[in-house]
């Protein structure tokens, strides 16, 4: 421990185990593992100007951390820091109960957004909800997206009552829809196998559809005020400055590593509110790219930091920074793929026009939700293998392309009206980059006549569906017709940014009416 930590002391209300005599959780101190022994290297004497190096060492010319850990003294003076800092700076976030807030704006957010008297369960499912939509989405985002969710569904009762399409509607701009899909699952368990009450320790929430072990920590820690440790990429960026812990951060040897350090630094009294500030910390002072290391409440417990202000004068590396931690992630690039996209408008002889959505796979990429009719094609920008493509998907939906005319068996025919090129756009997913050439065919006719049931091929995991018609036998999926404004949905979608393209939000609606 450095000249400067040695100094601090303790909180008054916390023994020197970092125990509050008040503290509900004080039977005993949250388990860490015995110190293992340090591996032997040969440490080389510091320049006389800096005073204390004792959590490092190094070798060959660099500095290598010691074992990563947190030790029973060092511990408790994070948890005054941080919890210091956190009463004082906190966001006001509608989920939140902060009792020990110092932060003005958050007395009368209390009392209709998370407020102290809400009972326990009903705080727990806000908590759930909050934490599932916060995961890969930024939490500005997120704000309106739950608020709005609260109105619709304010208990897990009312979500259990709810249609995943019901889910997806609202759900709709916040991107990742299994996190939804797990929602709604989540809530019909708690109510089906839990009589309605929510878990309030790990080992129970992790058997909860959908909940992992971060999740479950934050629901027990936050909502019960249970001993458990939480990691996200906030704390595991926070983690990996405090310890200088190098390498890929998203090795199952890392998560362990990050794990066992969070589980040390659970704070004995008041669990859930350190583990907020662990993740407000990460979110607002140690970012990524330019964390603000002058206001830090944890820079002098900061291995990084260290590093930085004792860098030995004449070691012949580059001077490090405190963005080297953590190390950057082995990521594979997105494969390629060319997707062919029909807008099919039919035109009735009564009603106005209608446009055919096809509904995905339960499982896989965008799992359950609406499209155009859309088909992988081999990596060719032949116009001529794109439309023989599509063409041999729409006969496996039950709409058969043949010489100006569109054939329903034999009860109906569809007459051709256009058909013609609209444009090309890309969609990025995290493991997947779409590249979709995009075609309007305009086809008159009985609406009523095109719903039907139709046989749509399986996907396997986070995989999109090759509907090729020769294997259209495995999975059932309905046909929809939605009546909306085809040319002003085309203009949006392709005057919109690349990364979004004909999949966004609009065209993916879950099988409602959609108006331009």
């Amino acid at each position: 421990m450095s000249t400067s930590a040695k100094k601090r002391s303790l909180p008054s209300t916390c023994r020197s185990d970092g125990i509050s005599a008040s503290c509900s959780n004080s039977k005993a101190p949250p388990k860490r593992a015995p110190p293992k022994k340090a591996l032997k290297t040969t440490p080389q004497t510091p320049p006389p100007e800096v005073p204390d190096l004792e959590d490092c060492h190094v070798m060959n010319g660099q500095y290598k951390s010691r074992e990563p850990k947190f030790t029973l003294e060092e511990a408790p003076l994070l948890h005054s820091a941080l919890l210091s800092w956190y009463d004082r700076e906190h966001r006001v976030l509608p989920w939140r109960r902060n009792s020990h807030s110092k932060v003005a704006a958050c007395s009368e957010h209390l009392k209709t957004w998370a407020p102290l008297e809400l009972p326990e369960q009903d705080f727990a499912y806000r908590v759930w909800v909050s934490e599932v939509m916060c995961q890969q989405t930024q939490v500005a985002t997120v704000v309106g997206f739950y608020d709005r969710w609260m109105q619709r569904w304010p208990t897990v009762a009312d979500l259990a009552s709810a249609e995943q399409e019901e889910v997806n509607e609202v759900w709709a701009g916040l991107g990742y829809y299994r996190r939804a899909k797990f929602l709604l699952l989540g809530a019909k368990h708690v109510m089906s196998s839990l009589g309605g009450i929510f878990p309030s320790d790990v080992p129970a929430l992790l058997k909860v559809p959908g909940v992992g072990a971060y999740t479950a920590g934050a629901v027990a820690s936050i909502a019960f005020n249970r001993l458990a440790p939480l990691v996200d990429g906030n704390v595991v960026r926070v983690l990996s400055r405090l310890r200088t812990l190098e390498g890929d951060p998203s090795t199952s040897q890392a998560a362990k590593t990050h794990w066992a350090l969070a589980e040390q630094l659970v704070h004995p009294c008041r669990p859930g509110d350190f583990n907020q500030a662990l993740m407000e910390l990460g979110a607002r002072v140690c970012t990524p790219r330019n964390p603000d290391c002058r206001v830090c409440p944890a820079k002098d417990d900061c291995w990084a930091l260290r590093r930085v202000t004792q860098h030995p004068v004449g070691v012949n590396t580059p001077p490090p920074t405190v963005t080297d931690y953590p190390g950057a992630k082995l990521k594979a690039p997105p494969r390629e793929e060319r997707v062919a996209v029909c807008v099919v408008e039919v035109q009735g002889p009564e009603s106005g026009p209608a446009v055919l959505l096809v509904r995905r796979p339960d499982k896989g990429l965008l799992a359950g939700l609406w499209e155009y009719p859309s088909v992988i094609v081999e990596n060719t920008s032949e116009r001529e293998a794109e439309e023989v493509a599509m063409n041999a998907y729409l006969a496996s939906l039950g709409l058969e392309i043949n010489h100006g005319s569109t054939k329903r068996g034999s009860k109906t025919a569809l007459k051709v009206l256009e058909r013609k090129v609209v444009g090309e756009t890309v969609h990025v997913f995290s493991h997947i980059r779409q590249t979709m050439k995009v075609e309007k065919l305009v086809l008159s006719g009985d609406v009523a006549s095109t719903c039907v049931e139709v046989n749509v091929k399986g996907a396997e995991e986070e995989q999109p569906p090759k509907r090729s018609p020769k294997k259209a036998s495995k999975a059932s999926r309905p046909l929809k017709i939605d009546s909306h404004d085809i040319e002003n949905d085309l203009d949006h979608s392709m005057n919109g940014s690349a990364s979004v393209g004909l999949t966004n939000d609009h065209s993916l609606s879950p099988g409602v009416d959609i108006k331009w």
